[in-house]
């Protein structure tokens, strides 16, 4: 029996001191700490009397501030290693929380320099944190568990921090939720310097775009990536946004995230153990499922459907994003980690970057940006299939000859 306490308190302790334990812990207070704040960003413009038309502004400069920014993050990664770079996201993001509690209406110019320094954290933390993640995960030929357990990690701060959001902007004010914001972030970069034996730099030489896409079919994964972003986008921005003017209320704001969480760690679990042959047809079932609820909800207004739709689209789309990224983060693991990463960031932010550039020159822009999303997420449908359908004939094709 001692012998049983001692190998499980060793497992423990070798495990508590392990490279990804150490990054999941900082991702947690990370996710924790900018998820008390996400959420409510587009809510401050508004109560601060910036109009819908002038949040959707800010959204462009942002995405567009985020995406050459990308090219940077892969060589400050490259240079000074990823451990760096996320701290420097850290203060970056600390610094946008100091912009935003300074925040007055009508100040377009301090509200560009929020815009950017959002931008330069975005980037450098998930160009950075993404291939970080990668060198430490310890399933290399199937990363997909390590890419559930991080993704439940990350949702699960997603779910807490919400209602303490709401909660301090509601007892206190908007500048006391920043201040608690900041100092949960400085505590997330403790565990990331402690950990020891994985390397943060790149190893391989970098790829050129040639190089790394070599064929037409490795783009399709970034493309997935790129259209996904936009759902995300509509999920995390003009959801909350309309949900907020039906109710005039941030607790209703705040329920979103905390039941979008729920369903996501629900099904991450699973979805993080699907067979690789199996991802095609999650993704197709995820994505038009996703589509369906987005076109839903321009005819059913309602409250139980509100926030039972953000269950169930939180519960599908994970059977888009998981597989999606998996498939992605093997496949880079094998050829540029780091460019990878930069790639799949890239890809995300600026097609973000085209969705607000469309409600820009639009009237209504909560109702077209639900048939905007939909639009992708049935285009990302549609290049799955085919290239499912193409694998399929080949197979089939080799067979015969064999």
């Amino acid at each position: 029996m001692q012998l049983f306490h001692f190998h499980v308190h060793l497992s423990l302790h070798r495990r508590i001191k392990s490279a990804f334990f150490l990054l999941e812990t900082s991702i947690w207070l990370h996710v924790f700490a900018q998820s008390l704040v996400a959420v409510f960003i587009p809510i401050f413009f508004l109560e601060l009397d910036y109009t819908i038309g002038e949040v959707i502004i800010y959204y462009v400069l942002y995405n567009f501030f985020d995406v050459p920014l990308n090219f940077l993050a892969r060589w400050l990664t490259r240079k000074f290693g990823a451990r760096a770079v996320i701290v420097a996201a850290s203060v970056a993001l600390i610094v946008f929380f100091s912009l935003l509690y300074a925040l007055k209406p009508d100040n377009w110019a301090l509200l560009v320099w929020i815009a950017l320094f959002a931008a330069i954290y975005d980037a450098l933390y998930w160009v950075a944190h993404v291939f970080y993640f990668m060198k430490c995960s310890t399933r290399d030929e199937n990363i997909s568990r390590d890419a559930s357990s991080n993704f439940i990690i990350s949702k699960l701060a997603a779910m807490l921090a919400p209602a303490l959001g709401a909660f301090l902007l509601i007892a206190f004010n908007r500048q006391v939720l920043l201040i608690v914001s900041a100092i949960v972030l400085a505590c997330s970069v403790i565990p990331l310097l402690r950990i020891r034996g994985v390397s943060d730099r790149p190893k391989k030489r970098q790829l050129s775009w040639r190089e790394f896409f070599g064929e037409w079919r490795e783009l399709k994964d970034y493309v997935s990536i790129g259209l996904f972003g936009v759902h995300g986008s509509a999920e995390t921005v003009m959801w909350p946004v309309f949900i907020y003017l039906v109710y005039e209320s941030v607790s209703s704001v705040a329920l979103l995230p905390i039941v979008v969480a729920i369903a996501t760690m629900i099904f991450a679990y699973f979805t993080g153990r699907v067979d690789k042959k199996r991802r095609s047809a999650f993704v197709i079932i995820g994505g038009i499922s996703v589509a369906l609820i987005w076109l839903s909800r321009l005819f059913f207004e309602h409250t139980i459907f509100f926030y039972a739709s953000s269950f169930i689209i939180g519960f599908v789309s994970v059977m888009v994003l998981i597989p999606l990224d998996s498939s992605l983060l093997e496949k880079g693991e094998a050829k540029d980690p780091l460019s990878t990463s930069m790639y799949r960031n890239t890809a995300s932010m600026f097609s973000k970057f085209v969705f607000y550039g469309i409600l820009a020159f639009l009237i209504n822009v909560i109702q077209m940006s639900f048939i905007v999303a939909a639009l992708a997420m049935f285009i990302l449908v549609i290049i799955n299939w085919l290239i499912a359908e193409n694998r399929q004939t080949r197979q089939r094709n080799l067979k015969v000859s064999d």
